[in-house]
């Protein structure tokens, strides 16, 4: 028995998306959730081993100049 070669399906040309409407009142209400939950995690220090590979990758970039 012969088969014949698979081939690639047609890749469909996507839909574009509708444009979104401006919302006031949700994006307040979203900033106003966001600002809720993350507040608190934004205002925690960067543990150092972060700040340290921070400044590696800065040094790192300066020698590159």
């Amino acid at each position: 028995m012969s088969e014949k070669p698979k081939t690639k399906p047609e890749m469909a040309t996507p839909t574009p998306r509708p444009q979104a409407k401006f919302n006031p009142a949700f994006d307040s209400w979203l900033e106003t959730k966001l600002h809720k939950i993350f507040d608190s995690v934004a205002s925690e220090p960067l543990p150092q081993d972060l700040v340290k590979l921070l400044g590696q990758i800065d040094e790192a970039e300066e020698k590159k100049k």
